[in-house]
């Protein structure tokens, strides 16, 4: 089945040994795992995870307006987070609108906070939906708080956009005193979009500040092309130190569930991107 557009990235804690582990995965696009995925703001959606998986059948209540699906009937965590933009965007593209979600484990994370990015200069057509978020303190770890930045940028504006995310550093640092920021989305990145030349202009990318976890060689699509679109980009000592070597990847579901290539493209043209961290 081929699901409305929407973007979501997700961010789920897992309990492991010998420590805590927070998984951060992101699809972008045509997002929805299984054919009975249940529905987030109208868009049809399933999250891969390890453990509670989202995706079923369209049975639990809502959150913040939106509908969701959980296997096995479990109800979404409290602090679930579903963000529905309530205005057209600034660059209207086409007439969908995104919704994100996040649906944390509360037991080993907590929303802390949460804001819009209020693109001052009017650069992106989807403005970021900013969230901080908190690893709980025991005897054997620290606390972190951690930012998640989402960002579907629109193929022609793919440049722009992205250099303009080292702009929403910069706030977020200016709001909440701390630069232990994870960028992750579609941000058309790559072929044509974002060809060599460009990424000399790209903020994001010529600071020694930000490191990309997801590289240019890697293929995010769905198909024929070859293209790393789909990105994971870090900052911040701490967060770079909690993540797990070699973790960050693309989750390849056409071959992890053995589809024929029309039956991928009917869930996505795009792979999720994925990134380990562990609580020190």
């Amino acid at each position: 089945l081929a699901w409305p557009f929407l973007w979501w990235a997700l961010a789920e804690l897992l309990v492991g040994s010998p420590g805590l582990q927070v998984r951060i995965e992101g699809c972008w696009q045509n997002c929805g795992w299984g054919a009975q995925a249940g529905t987030v703001g109208g868009c049809g959606s399933g999250l891969r995870g390890t453990g509670t998986a989202v995706g079923g059948e369209p049975r639990a209540g809502t959150v913040g307006g939106c509908g969701l699906g959980l296997r096995g009937g479990k109800p979404l965590p409290s602090q679930t987070l579903c963000h529905e933009q309530p205005e057209p965007p600034s660059h209207p593209l086409t007439d969908s609108l995104p919704s994100l979600l996040f649906p944390p484990r509360t037991q080993t994370v907590s929303v802390v906070a949460t804001y819009q990015y209020p693109d001052p200069n009017n650069t992106f057509s989807r403005e970021p939906f900013i969230v901080k978020f908190s690893s709980p303190k025991s005897s054997k770890h620290k606390g972190q708080e951690f930012v998640l930045v989402p960002l579907h940028t629109p193929p022609s504006e793919a440049v722009a956009e992205i250099d303009a995310l080292y702009d929403v550093y910069l706030d977020v640092i200016d709001k909440w005193g701390t630069d232990n920021i994870m960028f992750l989305g579609d941000f058309n990145a790559d072929c044509s979009y974002v060809k060599k030349g460009d990424w000399g202009s790209i903020r994001l990318h010529t600071s020694e500040v930000f490191e990309w976890l997801i590289p240019d060689s890697a293929d995010t699509t769905v198909g024929k092309s070859d293209c790393a679109y789909d990105r994971i980009v870090v900052c911040g000592s701490k967060l770079k130190k909690s993540i797990k070597p070699k973790s960050a990847a693309v989750y390849d579901f056409q071959q992890a569930f053995k589809l024929e290539e029309a039956e991928a493209l009917a869930v996505s043209d795009h792979f999720p991107v994925e990134v380990t961290l562990k609580a020190h």
